[in-house]
């Protein structure tokens, strides 16, 4: 039996494997970005791509921890007032994980000069041998277990577990390693950072389950604590449609929620989640949204207006959002 109310705190804290710094630390406190290995010459590279206004592709994981990473790489080099990039978002049902000789085809047919992968692409050996020998720069984001003797060849390499990569948080999730990234260029760039990208990165980080301790608490938590400052038009739109958030325990509902309908979406004609998050349906030709071929998506666009016909279009999605405002009624 525990007396001492301290003591039965500590007891809590110890079997949750969480520290005083957990509970208490704020986005300020986080560690300097540059800390990651390579991310000097990655921002380089993709400062050159824009300068040089060179065609760009990011590659995505077709999961939310990948969506969300995509989105938010892909929204931050569209606010610096690039417009060459786009994304493709492997079909499970089609492709298998990784780089394949569909993205390689597009890219080939496309004349991309770099390619970004996020939330994949540490274990992509052949896949960016590939690549390069096309004439493409391949530049990993990835937060996966590193085999040292398949380790890609690739321009360079931004992944926290690689061994020599001196930033002291491992945990992340690819969306994590995404907005490292991102904050690393903000600061170089003097280009703010939209505060949605932590709400997206919160999503993607709960989706992925990585341990909420460290960073990733310090996110999630300044995700509710700043919960009306890091809402986009995709938060609002999903807000509208649920019943109630007002407590802390609603915002992590709502977080956890718009995870799994991220999760839960289909993928049919070539119309994704990250296809909803980053594209204006006004500029989807309807031949598009119908052909079999599209089944990946390549997005350039505006953020307007698109989830509302990403939910719309899919009946069990939009069932699925019927239970869960039933559920929170």
């Amino acid at each position: 039996m525990v007396n001492d109310k301290d003591d039965l705190y500590k007891r809590i804290l110890t079997a949750r494997g969480l520290t005083e710094e957990d509970l208490t630390g704020s986005i300020e406190d986080l560690p300097d970005e540059a800390l990651f290995a390579n991310i000097d010459s990655i921002a380089e590279r993709i400062r050159e791509a824009i300068i040089q206004n060179e065609p760009m592709v990011i590659f995505g994981h077709d999961d939310p921890d990948g969506i969300t990473s995509t989105y938010i790489l892909y929204q931050y080099l569209n606010s610096c007032g690039y417009q060459r990039h786009s994304y493709y978002i492997p079909n499970r049902n089609i492709e298998s994980h990784g780089i394949q000789q569909r993205f390689i085809d597009f890219v080939r047919e496309g004349g991309f000069k770099l390619v970004i992968t996020v939330d994949n692409g540490i274990s992509a050996y052949n896949g960016v041998e590939e690549l390069n020998a096309l004439g493409c720069d391949v530049i990993i984001t990835d937060h996966h277990l590193i085999q040292p003797e398949m380790v890609p060849r690739a321009y360079s390499i931004m992944n926290p577990q690689l061994p020599y990569c001196q930033y002291p948080f491992k945990a992340l999730a690819g969306v994590g390693v995404a907005l490292m990234l991102i904050r690393y260029l903000a600061n170089k760039w003097e280009h703010p950072i939209d505060p949605a990208a932590y709400f997206w990165a919160a999503v993607g980080s709960i989706a992925d389950k990585v341990p909420m301790i460290g960073l990733n608490r310090i996110l999630v938590r300044h995700v509710l604590e700043h919960f009306d400052e890091v809402q986009d038009h995709t938060v609002q739109f999903l807000l509208r449609n649920y019943s109630r958030v007002s407590t802390i325990t609603d915002k992590f509902n709502f977080v956890t929620y718009t995870s799994r309908l991220i999760a839960t979406a289909e993928k049919k004609a070539g119309i994704t989640p990250v296809c909803a998050l980053c594209c204006n349906y006004r500029m989807l030709k309807p031949d598009c949204l119908k052909s079999s071929k599209n089944k990946r998506i390549i997005g350039k666009a505006s953020l307007t207006g698109s989830l509302v016909f990403w939910i719309l279009s899919r009946r069990i999605l939009w069932a699925v959002c019927l239970c869960i405002m039933t559920m929170m009624t």
